[in-house]
């Protein structure tokens, strides 16, 4: 038995559509839709794989015999007209806000937040090693890097504990032939 191919670009794209879809309609709908459809595909599989088969019946011979005639009542006057009721169509639902623009906005802000602190917590950094009199670019040796990115670090945990701008960290490691897993993951998902 041979394994599928999996697509990774693929398996983003759904997770982003669906993640669409929960922010646009939220997880109770598109968890119903889900069921409806599934219930429905259930149903035609089981009458695809195992149709109904309908028992005959014996064909019933009726004998019109005077004895057996019994006499029905007529209706008098022309039949009554059944009303029919008019077709309306079901409300419908009011547009929701645009709920994706503003979790975007959030997310945009949350981000600028993160690399702000991020910024101040390096100059931090920065400040404190000076003072006692450290270069953080002395600490940057392709030892300590490779040590540093096989316990799982990123170029950003690292420019935190050294003062160093993780751009400069992530030129300085691709001069040793480094590269930390997070850009390994990023680069593949691309």
């Amino acid at each position: 038995m041979t394994t599928p191919f999996l697509d990774p670009y693929a398996d983003h794209v759904i997770d982003k559509e669906l993640r669409n879809l929960l922010v646009c309609y939220g997880v109770e709908k598109v968890n119903t839709a889900w069921v409806n459809l599934l219930t429905l595909v259930e149903s035609q599989l089981k009458k695809a794989l195992h149709p109904e088969v309908k028992p005959k019946t014996p064909e019933v011979v009726l004998m019109n015999t005077i004895e057996t005639q019994v006499a029905l009542p007529v209706p008098k006057g022309p039949p009554k007209p059944v009303k029919e009721k008019e077709w309306t169509p079901p409300p419908i639902a009011p547009i929701p806000e645009p709920v994706v623009e503003k979790v975007m906005q959030d997310k945009k802000m949350a981000d600028l937040n993160k690399r702000r602190i991020h910024k101040e917590t390096i100059a931090k950094q920065k400040e404190k090693l000076d003072a006692q009199g450290i270069n953080g670019r002395q600490l940057l040796t392709a030892d300590a890097m490779k040590k540093w990115i096989d316990d799982g670090k990123t170029y950003w945990d690292i420019a935190e504990q050294t003062g160093v701008p993780d751009a400069d960290i992530s030129v300085l490691a691709k001069s040793f032939g480094l590269q930390s897993k997070v850009s390994k993951l990023i680069a593949f998902k691309k």
